[in-house]
């Protein structure tokens, strides 16, 4: 006798509790995390190199307000994530004159990269990694501290093929470790590196952490341990995280980090500011 399905009311219920699972697996941590926040100091020191990772979305909700954080930002180097041909038609019009190096990456609806920059910069490397959905982007620049190498990312979302699933959120930290050991050894050693952009995971998670072991340290935890930089609409609440990060070697010393409260994309902006 073949086997009947569940009545629609046991499978209804117990995808309702996937996702409620879910939600308080993404929640929880936020929710008993400890939290500090550092005041932006009043003064800066001069020079000082100020790089921005922003994730766009690729569905432009906001474009003028995103044009106007990147003007606001003050930011030599702002490396975009989910910028696509729209992005490109709209935003390098306007910001040629401020960013006069400006280039685009297009990899489908949400896979684009961009990098806008007040200095020379040249690519060096672009691969998508085995396991990844999207590349990482490696791009060289010649700054008034000498040269620089950026990592911009932005790793596999912590879906699957048939959408969000609680298996894939919990693979995902693992996923995300592999994509940055792939990465990784594309850098050029020696040179002051920046690694920055989506990593769809917390601060603690496997990607970071990894990378922390390199002796690399994470911008934003070092000031704010508190503000997400992810959110996105979720029944009668909103889904948080901190996904967006600025990790740096020891070439240069790190004076602030900071998410700026920008409400442009389901992604805010993540900088940081620098000098040797």
């Amino acid at each position: 006798m073949a086997n009947k399905k569940p009545p629609f009311h046991h499978r209804l219920l117990k995808h309702i509790a996937k996702i409620i699972l879910l939600f308080f697996i993404i929640c929880i941590p936020s929710l008993i995390s400890c939290c500090h926040n550092v005041p932006r100091p009043q003064t800066l020191p001069d020079p000082s190199l100020q790089i921005m990772t922003f994730n766009v979305n690729w569905g432009m909700p906001a474009p003028e307000k995103v044009y106007q954080t990147m003007v606001d930002s003050k930011a030599q180097i702002i490396c975009l994530q989910e910028s696509n041909l729209n992005w490109e038609l709209f935003l390098s019009p306007r910001l040629r004159e401020l960013y006069p190096y400006i280039q685009f990456r297009h990899a489908g609806a949400a896979g684009g990269m961009a990098v806008f920059s007040k200095y020379p910069f040249e690519e060096i490397s672009f691969q998508r990694p085995s396991m990844g959905w999207f590349g990482g982007w490696i791009t060289h620049y010649q700054t008034p501290f000498g040269l620089i190498q950026v990592l911009n990312v932005h790793l596999k979302p912590p879906v699957g093929e048939q959408g969000v699933s609680v298996s894939a959120y919990l693979e995902a930290p693992t996923i995300h470790r592999q994509e940055i050991q792939e990465l990784h050894p594309l850098l050029t050693p020696g040179i002051p590196t920046f690694i920055v952009g989506d990593f769809n995971e917390e601060d603690d998670d496997k990607a970071v952490a990894w990378l922390e072991k390199q002796s690399y340290k994470n911008s934003l935890s070092q000031f704010n341990t508190c503000t997400h930089t992810w959110e996105w609409p979720f029944w009668f609440t909103k889904l948080k995280g901190r996904y967006d990060h600025i990790l740096h070697n020891q070439h240069f010393r790190l004076v602030y980090a900071e998410v700026l409260p920008v409400k442009a994309s389901d992604h805010f902006p993540v900088i940081a500011i620098f000098f040797k």
